[in-house]
């Protein structure tokens, strides 16, 4: 049984001997000798993705896995998409992949026979990285059964559309299950504020406000009706003499 700690570490590599290794060096660090680790196979690590099993705080990844369809870069990208907070460590010999991993959100890129020299760094850069991360207001956001967490500063607005309620960001659209009703009684941030019965919009975003009407950030001009333009431009005062 891994012993509990403050951080809980995952490790993804199809070879036992340099998951033995990992272990090892994660041992000599004071600040992570504690952590819970977790390891992975290849395969063991998409299901726990699919069925949103995933809990780690970092992720230290190989890339290439022998007689596998997909790469440690693949898996990234789900986790990218699903689980943002978390750190990824990539650690492979393949320089031939070094230039790809950059289309993933990650923290470091280690070859192998360097990690005693820098894999500690790369958890104290995932630590930080993470702690920046929590200063930032998320949201969750369900689409079918999948759920995906989305940074309240990334949302231009949100539509009412028959039922449900889509999602516009800096990343396109996303529609979710939920109807804007139940987005406003779930949510406690500043920054969102409804101007219309269709819409919700993210006050951060704003960049000019008319009479009758407010434009975003991505251009997009939606109406403000009487019945919320009250509380619009009162919201709206708070939140701006908060950056004051």
């Amino acid at each position: 049984m891994p012993k509990k700690g403050k951080f809980k570490i995952g490790i993804c590599d199809d070879h036992t001997e340099e998951v033995d290794n990992i272990i090892e060096l994660i041992k000599t660090y004071p600040k992570f000798s504690e952590a819970d680790i977790c390891v992975y196979k290849p395969h063991e690590i998409i299901f726990d993705l699919e069925e949103d099993f995933f809990n780690c705080d970092i992720i230290i990844m190989d890339i290439y896995y022998d007689n596998i369809e997909f790469n440690g870069i693949d898996v990234a990208h789900i986790i990218n998409e699903k689980y943002p907070h978390s750190g990824i460590v990539f650690v492979s010999d393949y320089i031939v992949y070094a230039e790809r991993v950059y289309e993933t959100k990650h923290s470091y890129f280690i070859q192998k026979k360097n990690m005693k020299f820098f894999l500690e760094r790369a958890l104290q850069k995932c630590t930080i990285q993470a702690a920046a991360e929590k200063n930032k207001q998320v949201m969750e956001i369900y689409t079918n059964r999948i759920k995906h967490f989305v940074s309240i500063s990334d949302i231009y607005y949100i539509e009412k559309r028959d039922r449900h309620a889509v999602f516009h960001t800096v990343s396109g659209e996303m529609n979710s299950i939920k109807s804007l009703k139940q987005i406003l009684k779930s949510d406690e941030s500043e920054k969102l504020c409804k101007i219309h019965e269709s819409y919700i919009i993210n006050l951060e975003q704003i960049r000019r406000i008319e009479n009758k009407s407010v434009m975003l950030k991505d251009g997009t001009t939606l109406p403000v009706t009487y019945s919320f333009h009250h509380d619009f431009r009162e919201k709206y005062a708070r939140y701006h003499s908060r950056l004051l």
